[in-house]
């Protein structure tokens, strides 16, 4: 999926050409996510578009950097070790890497924030750590996912992980709320996909993009 982070885009917008999404690197009959960030939602440039998906090779990043994308967004629950980042990185000059979500049931805060801090240290501001509550599967004691939520911020916060360098997972106004730069806890904000109306109306004002990662009945809302 590409992501378009521009400033009222109409949702039937073109790509241009010098993006235009092409086969060999899973992005056939992509589609354009339009937000309604502003260009300072977040400090690490991302550039205007941004391509969503289960990950890439340093061979397929050297192509999507070659194409105009700014970022990758890297789906799933990845482990707290952040293991793939930096080959991506290492093979690119100026690509952004995020994370589209780590889950905060499945990946420890503390080691989180470790890899973030190895990461950041190599290649300063081009790592984005998107967190989220997603599946809590085995789960030895239930807690709100909202609560959840924001102890792992305050954890991440004691280790030292800067808000402007991490995006939440967001569906509901606590959240959306919550990730904002106003309240400190986070840079954007990754709404689950919905329609251009959705994405474009007043309730997702300010999101960065789109990010899925769990079902809408285990998002903290």
């Amino acid at each position: 999926m590409v992501l378009d982070y521009s400033r009222g885009a109409p949702p039937d917008a073109e790509l241009p050409a010098e993006v235009a999404p092409r086969g060999g690197i899973g992005v056939r009959n992509a589609g354009v996510a339009t937000t309604m960030t502003a260009p300072d939602t977040v400090t690490t440039n991302l550039g205007r578009f941004g391509l969503f998906g289960m990950g890439a090779t340093p061979e397929q990043a050297q192509e999507i950097e070659r194409l105009g994308y700014g970022a990758i967004w890297v789906a799933g629950s990845p482990p707290a070790e952040l293991s793939f980042v930096e080959p991506l990185l290492e093979s690119t000059r100026s690509l952004k890497v995020a994370t589209g979500i780590v889950n905060i049931w499945t990946a420890a805060a503390k080691p989180v924030a470790e890899s973030f801090h190895r990461i950041n240290t190599a290649y300063p501001g081009r790592f984005v750590l998107g967190v989220g509550v997603g599946h809590p599967e085995a789960q030895a004691q239930y807690r709100k996912p909202y609560d959840a939520l924001v102890s792992y911020l305050d954890e991440l916060d004691e280790y030292g992980v800067p808000a402007n360098q991490r995006v939440l997972a967001a569906l509901g106004p606590r959240v959306l709320k919550l990730s904002g730069r106003g309240d400190g806890r986070g840079g954007g904000r990754l709404p689950r996909q919905s329609s251009p109306r959705g994405r474009l109306g007043g309730y997702c004002t300010g999101c960065l993009g789109w990010a899925g990662g769990a079902s809408p009945g285990n998002q903290a809302e």
